[in-house]
């Protein structure tokens, strides 16, 4: 299943102040790519940015939403991959992949089922 595109979202580009946690930069950029490495490090939620910078996380959103996603992916120039200091923010949606940070909203819902660390259904 592909990653579900969720928005543009604006990113603090200090080190350390960064929206989403885990991080990757590759010539092959895309949504896919990206996608595929965060799911590999058990995260739900995953920005592409500045062409080719893959961010992985479990939330999104904390510096507001962003109008400047326009810019081409590294790997496919027919793709979008963020812009400056924006992250264009996609979900890891596979199912069963979203019981690890279960504190948090299923980004996937209703694709996915979330499951709290004593298994009741969120």
């Amino acid at each position: 299943m592909p990653p579900r595109y969720i928005g543009c979202y604006t990113d603090d580009k200090k080190p350390g102040m960064r929206d989403l946690q885990f991080s990757s930069i590759d010539g092959r950029m895309t949504p896919v790519f990206c996608s595929d490495v965060c799911y590999r490090h058990n995260y739900t939620v995953f920005g592409v940015q500045y062409h080719n910078e893959c961010y992985c996380s479990h939330s999104y959103g904390a510096y507001g939403v962003g109008n400047g996603c326009s810019y081409t992916c590294s790997g496919d120039s027919r793709e979008i991959c963020g812009g400056a200091s924006m992250n264009s923010v996609y979900s890891v949606c596979d199912k069963g992949m979203h019981g690890l940070k279960c504190n948090l909203k299923c980004p996937c819902a209703p694709l996915c089922t979330c499951h709290r660390l004593n298994a009741s259904i969120i």
